[in-house]
């Protein structure tokens, strides 16, 4: 059986000789004479074979029309008796690639798929009655969508003989199809059906499953509370945050049912779309599911699980709140705050905060003091780390690597040398205090590696030049040339290119250090440095070529 599966699946690619073989034997071969499963998988690989044949007609690699034809007629005479394992192809991934060809719009494959499906279900149904749809919803992947044909075609008038009993989670397929069933009934009938159905003596389960069925608004919320009304948490448990566009009032009703559920990721979800869909949900809405999911974690919300998508809405809604010109920038700044991992992601950055660095020496001093332990603070190697002190770290970390600002910059993006110089001062004293200057010169340099530079070209712009020859320290200039090299990023060069980028960059560093070198010693020091550094790669580079050579 192995063998002529892959004779079939590799058909098109053997002998003409060896074809024209197999078709012989396929043609001489009573199918009544084969076992049923190796009946069935010969069809399958004939019907593949054919519909993908026909389908990329005009490919280099299709077989002949006639040989086509050929494949087609023993398809048809292989073909196995059971109406099921027939139809079953059709509910698959993919079907519609067997109707029509390449040229054929989608729509009208589309519009194919479903007539032979509708036929497929009316012959399965002639033949084995419901239990033969439910068999067949079994074996396929969109047993929903035998449901909604189901429903299409009227073969089960009687809801009865499916609802409530198939239309809950633990019926497997049959509850997928039950769903699609259900609702194309709903489409097709509206109130006239819901009101035939007697919700009041369902289990609450099935009412819940029913609900979320209708369309997504108040009126479907409204008909659950009346006629089951114990039912509405389950609603609220299992429904989506896609489940439809909604009214701005029944968002915010519906936003603030998931808060109630305990389902923040999924309220996240529900105004990621309404904003998505040009909506303005309420600050303070938006802001509560926030503060909501930035204290749920994963573990708590096992239905919606924590993705890269979920992130990219977490970073759409904080813009979304920081975009507001009334926002409340206290709230603002605690949602930022816990929520700062997500700076690692380029969709999101903490402003408010950075304002506040760039603002309150304070703050700063405070971030310098979370992440890094004081210059005569002892460690003790055999205790595990505090965890709560290693998170408020983690954060520090994160908010400081997230800040390109210098403090004092210009609407115009120059710099105001008093105002920053009087943060310099403040925060040196702050850390001073709390024994950690080292490391505060080592952030304040490179923070001060963001400058912009002079109108005439020079860099960095005066005023960070002042400062740089201000402080006294090495450890500031240190701070200066490390974040200036991290600034490049990574690059691309070719096998044999060697050192020329390193050599280019060598040239701009000393350049701008022999126009500072009079008045602004220390930082022609700093810019010095850096040119000898990238003279140094530049060297390795060369030396990495030539020893490719």
């Amino acid at each position: 059986m192995a063998k002529w599966q892959e004779l079939l699946k590799d058909f098109a690619r053997l002998p003409v000789v060896t074809q024209k073989a197999i078709l012989n034997w396929l043609q001489e071969t009573d199918p009544a004479t084969l076992p049923e499963d190796v009946r069935a998988k010969i069809w399958d690989g004939l019907r593949h074979l054919v519909r993908e044949h026909r389908f990329f007609h005009d490919a280099f690699w299709a077989l002949p029309p006639d040989r086509v034809d050929e494949l087609d007629v023993i398809e048809q005479k292989i073909a196995p008796a059971d109406p099921i394992i027939r139809s079953k192809w059709l509910f698959g991934h993919g079907g519609d690639r067997a109707f029509g060809d390449t040229e054929t719009p989608y729509e009208e494959r589309n519009q194919m798929q479903e007539k032979a499906q509708c036929e497929a279900l009316r012959e399965v149904f002639r033949a084995k009655g419901l239990p033969g749809i439910l068999e067949l919803a079994s074996t396929v992947s969109s047993s929903y969508v035998i449901g909604a044909l189901v429903a299409k075609l009227g073969l089960v008038p009687e809801w009865r003989e499916l609802l409530p009993v198939k239309l809950l989670p633990t019926q497997g397929n049959a509850y997928d199809l039950a769903r699609g069933y259900t609702r194309a009934r709903i489409v097709a009938e509206g109130d006239s059906f819901i009101a035939a159905i007697p919700l009041e003596e369902w289990p609450q389960e099935a009412v819940a499953e029913f609900t979320l069925m209708l369309d997504f608004n108040k009126k479907a919320w409204e008909i659950l509370r009346q006629r089951k009304p114990q039912a509405e948490e389950t609603f609220w448990k299992r429904v989506s945050g896609y489940a439809g566009p909604v009214s701005d009032d029944d968002l915010e009703e519906s936003v603030k049912c998931l808060l109630k559920a305990g389902r923040p990721f999924v309220a996240v979800d529900a105004l990621s779309c309404a904003i998505h869909g040009k909506k303005k949900p309420a600050w303070n809405l938006a802001a509560d599911v926030l503060d909501s999911a930035s204290i749920t974690s994963k573990d708590d919300s096992p239905d919606r699980p924590i993705n890269q998508h979920s992130i990219w809405e977490l970073c759409e809604l904080m813009k979304y709140l920081q975009s507001d010109p009334n926002a409340d920038q206290e709230r603002l700044s605690i949602l930022e705050w816990r929520f700062l991992p997500l700076a690692r992601h380029h969709d999101f950055a903490p402003k408010t905060l950075h304002v506040e660095l760039s603002r309150n020496p304070k703050f700063f001093a405070e971030v310098i003091e979370a992440q890094f332990r004081a210059r005569n603070e002892p460690r003790d190697k055999s205790q595990p780390p505090d965890p709560n002190r290693q998170k408020l770290a983690e954060i520090a970390f994160n908010l400081l690597e997230s800040w390109a600002g210098i403090p004092g910059t210009r609407p115009d993006g120059s710099i105001d040398l008093s105002v920053l110089k009087v943060w310099v001062e403040d925060v040196r004293k702050l850390c001073t205090a709390s024994d950690r200057l080292e490391v505060c010169d080592l952030k304040i340099g490179e923070q001060l590696a963001f400058a912009p530079a002079d109108k005439d070209g020079t860099w960095p712009c005066e005023a960070v030049r002042e400062i740089l020859e201000f402080v006294p320290t090495d450890q500031i200039l240190r701070g200066f040339d490390c974040a200036v090299s991290n600034k490049r990023g990574s690059y691309t060069k070719s096998m044999n290119e060697g050192g020329e980028q390193e050599r280019a960059l060598a040239k701009k560093y000393s350049d701008y250090a022999n126009k500072c070198k009079v008045s602004w010693p220390r930082t022609a020091l700093a810019l010095r440095r850096l040119a000898e550094s990238y003279e140094a790669q530049a060297k390795q580079e060369d030396e990495s070529v030539e020893g490719r050579d």
